[in-house]
């Protein structure tokens, strides 16, 4: 995509897909529907979006999971190139956490493959 709008299309996907993922957990229980490593990218990315920083803790409170879960699903993220971490702070929860620019790249790819696909359903169905 490279139309002007396609920033507020992702953001509007990506606000979606949060929702749907705050809204199943609600319904049927978190521990059911745990994805935590999707639910960390589609805050990531959202943040990039906002140029907004997010930091460690943030993160792995967004995972919906045990910290220690959070925590070791980030660094399988990191080994597989998806985030990375700036240098270590003090207090590792102030580590900044970013998407790399692979990742960044998949989930605009993703955003706007969820874009087009939407804009095909008939208004009456939504």
């Amino acid at each position: 995509m490279s139309d002007p709008s396609d920033r507020e299309h992702r953001a509007s996907i990506c606000d979606t897909l949060i929702f749907e993922r705050t809204l199943v957990g609600s319904l049927f229980g978190l521990d059911i529907c745990a994805c935590p490593v999707w639910d960390m990218l589609l805050d990531l990315y959202r943040a990039r979006q906002q140029d907004k920083p997010l930091y460690c803790w943030p993160v792995t409170v967004a995972a919906q999971v045990p910290t220690s879960t959070a925590y070791r699903k980030l660094e399988m993220m990191e080994r597989r190139d998806l985030v990375t971490s700036l240098p270590p702070q003090k207090d590792r929860r102030q580590n900044r956490i970013e998407l790399t620019s692979f990742s960044m790249n998949q989930m605009d790819r993703l955003m706007d493959q969820m874009w087009q696909r939407c804009s095909k359903v008939p208004p009456s169905i939504l």
